[in-house]
């Protein structure tokens, strides 16, 4: 097949799964919270019963962070992890048509005085944030504080998918920056005064982190955050979105910033700061498993561990 004829498939592909995706927005926005929450809880328990690489990695998280549980406990978060998951995608579909008016029933903020604290020095935030509770929902909700905000938006091979998820953003006040050459442009953003979320709790390659402890392990830790904002000035400012109980209630909560250590040269003073932001992710991940992603492959080449401990 020629290459003309795979970009028209690629296309094509591309266009129905962008439909399938609208037709499932639509079907899920609509369906009554009575029913589609227990849906969503029956499909998490069946999905995490079918097991599978993903569940796999979970419990293989779960047994090198808390060591101690039962086999039986760690099997309850995982299942709660499913459930969560099931109904941050229930909030996204209904949240998609509603208004800022709408989503401001659903959030609440928390310890925004550390936000402010921060972006009165008028070097902008590093916001550091991690994936617990439902972080699209945190992402949309933290323009509605009243501060200016730049979000970075993760590649998706889907281009029309990717949109639409953009799109959903921006109309909530964000303002919008690939993530591509992205340094330049949180740059940018923090000199024009712009508060920055980074996900900084996922694996990345070595030549792109540091080796930093998380749960006494250490793992590949992107040093961006502190990199850029040791350069820029910049404060960062932990924050992440809490699910109120079973509802479609949300907390947004601020912490106060991380304050930087200077060490003996930059390198180690970049170090140390990425070891604090994963003492803080660390922290809350303790103290809301249930809320946070532990299907990632997080603890992969560490060398606090014999062997890869995903291989199975």
């Amino acid at each position: 097949m020629s290459s003309k004829g795979k970009g028209r498939f690629g296309q094509l592909r591309f266009r129905l799964s962008y439909i399938g995706y609208r037709v499932a927005i639509a079907i899920l926005a609509r369906l009554p919270l009575w029913f589609s929450r227990p849906l969503g809880k029956w499909l998490a328990y069946a999905f995490f019963a079918c097991g599978g690489r993903r569940v796999d990695y979970m419990l293989v998280n779960l047994r090198i962070a808390f060591p101690d549980w039962s086999e039986e406990v760690r099997q309850r978060v995982g299942r709660e992890t499913f459930v969560r998951l099931a109904w941050n995608l229930i909030d996204l579909a209904r949240s998609s048509t509603w208004s800022n008016k709408e989503l401001e029933e659903h959030i609440a903020f928390e310890g925004i005085e550390n936000l402010k604290a921060a972006m009165a020095k008028g070097k902008g935030a590093m916001l550091l944030t991690l994936h617990m509770g439902n972080f699209e929902i945190g992402v949309r909700g933290i323009p509605l504080a009243g501060v200016d905000f730049t979000a970075v938006g993760r590649p998706m091979r889907n281009p029309y998918i990717r949109e639409y998820v953009f799109r959903q953003r921006e109309r909530m006040g964000s303002n919008m920056i690939f993530q591509r050459n992205v340094a330049p442009q949180i740059l940018r953003a923090l000199k024009k005064g712009h508060a920055v979320p980074v996900l900084n709790d996922q694996y990345v390659k070595p030549q792109r982190g540091v080796m930093a402890p998380l749960f006494g392990v250490r793992c590949s830790t992107s040093h961006g955050i502190a990199a850029l904002a040791l350069r820029s000035g910049a404060a960062i400012v932990p924050v992440y979105a809490m699910r109120q109980g079973e509802e479609d209630l949300h907390r947004i909560c601020f912490l106060p910033e991380i304050p930087v250590r200077e060490l003996e040269d930059q390198k180690a003073t970049i170090q140390g700061l990425t070891e604090d932001c994963n003492a803080v992710l660390e922290g809350l991940i303790r103290e809301h498993p249930e809320q946070w992603m532990w299907s990632h492959r997080r603890f992969r080449y560490s060398p606090d561990l014999p062997e890869n401990p995903y291989d199975t």
